[in-house]
């Protein structure tokens, strides 16, 4: 059940056969939140116990957040999960949102990649963001580190990255946005270190109350300082149009 005795703190627990799990929040100010959650899960192809914490606050102009969370999963989960994610941007204020809302224009922002192994493996992540937005421009940077451990072979493969995303309102249906992103993973079974990074430019255009159109500018190069032959470079130029019925 659900508990909050008080605004500053709540409770939340929920026991059964198969799935065990509780939430405690806590809320300092009410522009302020601390979540930490524990899950443990008896059935399934990845059974065992999750735990996750969240850290978000806001200001007038600024929102913080961070989260860590520990678990067991899959190759195929975590591949399904991060595939392809969009930015959503607000087509009359040009604001950036990281979960985008109906009516929204769309970005695609490339994600990191992940070893294509059939395998469970026990996995730790961190990351942090920050936001601005000032007039009619935006800026929202993340920061993240992800270690991964085989549960077959013992492999540990660790993934550190950073991204920015700009954007700016030029009109009041036309907005631009820069994407930047690097990433560098290593695998302790491996002496190849690898870098892939990507610059993105987009300019949205709501063309009417129904259709929206994207222009998208996109390099990607990925390298490993021990082995030039397996890097690739790659040059994108990308048109869409969205109608909706």
């Amino acid at each position: 059940g659900y508990w909050q005795p008080s605004r500053f703190y709540s409770l939340e627990a929920l026991t059964g056969k198969n799935l065990t799990t509780a939430t405690i929040g806590l809320y300092p100010t009410v522009r302020t939140s601390f979540l930490a959650n524990y899950r443990d899960l008896q059935v399934g192809s990845n059974p065992g116990p999750k735990w996750r914490f969240d850290f978000s606050h806001y200001t007038r102009r600024t929102t913080w957040g961070a989260s860590y969370f520990e678990e067991t999963t899959t190759v195929q989960q975590l591949t399904s999960q991060s595939e392809v994610i969009f930015l959503g941007v607000d087509p009359i204020t040009g604001e950036v949102n990281p979960n985008p809302q109906p009516g929204d224009l769309l970005v695609e922002v490339p994600t990191e990649v992940t070893s294509l192994t059939d395998d469970v493996f026990e996995r730790k992540y961190a990351s942090g963001s920050i936001g601005m937005k000032t007039g009619k421009s935006g800026l929202l940077c993340r920061l993240w580190t992800d270690w991964r451990e085989s549960s077959e072979t013992q492999t540990v493969e660790k993934t550190r990255g950073i991204s920015g995303t700009w954007n700016r309102r030029l009109a009041p249906r036309t907005n631009s946005v820069l994407t930047a992103s690097w990433r560098q993973a290593t695998n302790d079974q491996s002496v190849n270190k690898s870098n892939l990074w990507y610059v993105q430019a987009t300019l949205l255009r709501q063309i009417s109350r129904t259709t929206q159109g994207t222009i998208e500018l996109r390099h990607t190069e990925q390298n490993y300082p021990d082995n030039d032959r397996l890097g690739y470079n790659e040059n994108l130029i990308f048109a869409r149009l969205n109608m909706t019925f």
